[in-house]
């Protein structure tokens, strides 16, 4: 695991080859905190042969995932799985598995610029993001994104295959459900239980247990009939 002690890469630290699967936004941002806050190198891209459109990315060769293996052997090459969380997460945990059964470990990254005690654990294909803060005794499951600048309780298990994003705050003694989705900015009272494939929507208020495959959305902001320009100096 990468954590709050890791030096990065190009200050005298072993580099550490890995794959990295996806071509998005998301793995090219991942790639670049590996870079520079970890000591693990991409030494390649993979997706599926279908979705292949491009031979490299930031000059780094992007292999067919059907062939990775004959190329980058998961004896020698742990993989990350940096996809975000289209379909409610079923295709990044789709993927996982699919490497997994190839023979593939994982690599779980957590930036340096995150608060973590000692008493915190992570499972396989994890990543945790700059500014957030994870309180004691709190449990990350397999393959779980945990954005930056979120305040997550103590206590607190995050099961697999879930996507927190950015600046949520989870109180203590919650349970975010497998699959599930936190969106921006929402709030986990204590003690909730957010149940498996739950979408809890950006700035949603989330105050009692939820049903499994429920949807919250918060209100959105009202356009107000006065202008910016009438508005009285604070």
């Amino acid at each position: 695991m990468t954590n709050g002690n890791s030096t990065p890469v190009g200050a005298g630290a072993e580099e550490n080859p890995i794959v990295l699967f996806g071509t998005g936004a998301y793995a090219r941002r991942l790639r670049y905190y590996l870079h520079h806050d970890s000591t693990h190198r991409v030494a390649a891209f993979t997706v599926h042969r279908e979705f292949l459109t491009v031979p490299e990315v930031d000059g780094v060769k992007v292999i067919p995932f059907e062939e990775i293996e004959a190329f980058f052997p998961p004896e020698r090459y742990p993989m990350f799985v940096a996809v975000g969380y289209s379909r409610m997460n079923r295709v990044r945990a789709e993927i996982f598995e699919q490497a997994r059964r190839k023979g593939y470990g994982f690599v779980t990254y957590v930036d340096s610029g995150v608060r973590l005690w000692d008493t915190v654990t992570t499972g396989r294909n994890c990543c945790v993001m700059v500014g957030s803060v994870l309180a004691p005794d709190v449990h990350v499951g397999d393959d779980v994104m945990i954005g930056g600048a979120n305040a997550i309780g103590h206590n607190v298990a995050i099961h697999e295959h879930a996507f927190v994003t950015s600046g949520t705050v989870i109180g203590g003694f919650v349970q975010v459900g497998a699959y599930s989705v936190i969106g921006l900015g929402a709030v986990i009272r204590d003690g909730v239980h957010v149940a498996p494939r739950t979408m809890v929507g950006m700035g949603a208020v989330i105050t009692h247990d939820t049903r499994e495959g429920e949807v919250y959305k918060a209100p959105a902001a009202e356009l107000s009939r006065v202008p910016s320009s009438r508005l009285r100096d604070l």
